[in-house]
């Protein structure tokens, strides 16, 4: 891998792709109301609260040379590597399961969905198999494409957004809140506990900047696309869409020749489904990896 400072904005795309994710298809979720976005605000802090430490202290648990570690200390990291390479395999089969039902229930209805699987399978084990520099460059590439699809469809539904659906007029009780909150915190905010993994494996590095910048842009990111869909709908509404970031934009035309840009959609969600596996992947595969190096090491 080249120096770290040559791919700080890959790094940042990177994490964009990845905090988007699934997220992005199946937020909000049906239990979803009033105070749904303070929910996500809330996760944002909470993300940043389990990310932070990670990003400072990882480099202990993914080092491999050898340090004289005493029995204790190879376990606990040996322990802790095989938990955040199960972790990851999890986060991956989730986002896989979120993606192939989106595609069998919206994009090909009419196709086997022993087809779709075999065919996602296919993909994600070739982006799987990628040099990090490729996948780097590729997520580069990629996060203008989602930037600018997703400001495009948030500025084209603007006239028709109700400011309403977003304010609170009261105090939610806190049972309340926390059922808001859950569904953003299980997912992006502690799926975020790969991501300093995935720089030391890669870069060697923490990467503290690029990963905080990322973290930023990923939270707003999606932060636009949950408020495409409750702007619209309404918190209640978006939740029993099944898939409201979709519906959002299955509302949007441009005129009499673009009646339906859903296509920009679908290819959104595989970029960040994909390279959100891939991540996962990675991860998996290295912390155990470094499991077999530990195992090896003498005291």
């Amino acid at each position: 891998m080249k120096n770290k400072t040559v791919f700080f904005t890959h790094t940042i795309a990177v994490y964009t792709l990845f905090i988007l994710g699934n997220a992005i298809i199946d937020l909000p979720q049906n239990n979803a109301n009033v105070f749904s976005f303070a929910g996500y605000l809330t996760s944002i802090v909470i993300g940043f609260i389990i990310l932070l430490p990670l990003l400072f202290f990882v480099d202990k648990i993914s080092n491999t040379k050898n340090q004289s570690r005493n029995n204790i200390i190879k376990i606990l990291l040996i322990l802790l590597l095989i938990s955040a390479a199960l972790f990851s395999l999890w986060c991956a089969a989730d986002v896989f399961k979120s993606f192939v039902n989106f595609a069998f229930a919206v994009m090909l209805p009419d196709m086997p969905r022993l087809f779709i699987i075999l065919l996602f399978l296919f993909i994600c084990i070739y982006f799987l198999f990628q040099r990090q520099e490729n996948i780097l460059k590729f997520c580069l590439l990629s996060f203008w494409f989602v930037l600018i699809v997703t400001v495009f469809f948030f500025i084209l539904a603007v006239d028709r957004y109700n400011l309403r659906n977003i304010f609170i007029f009261k105090l939610p009780d806190l049972k309340t809140f926390l059922k808001q909150t859950k569904p953003y915190i299980m997912n992006p905010a502690s799926t975020m506990i790969l991501l300093p993994l995935y720089n030391m494996f890669v870069f060697k590095d923490r990467c503290v900047k690029a990963s905080l910048t990322g973290t930023v842009s990923g939270f707003i990111i999606l932060g636009i696309c949950i408020l495409n869909s409750i702007l619209l709908f309404g918190a209640d509404l978006s939740g029993q869409l099944g898939y409201p970031y979709i519906s959002a934009i299955s509302t949007i035309s441009i005129g009499r020749l673009f009646t339906r840009l859903d296509e920009f959609a679908y290819l959104l969600f595989f970029i960040t489904c994909t390279i959100k596996i891939t991540v996962c992947g990675y991860v998996a595969f290295n912390c155990l990896k470094r499991v077999n190096t530990i195992s090896k090491e003498k005291n």
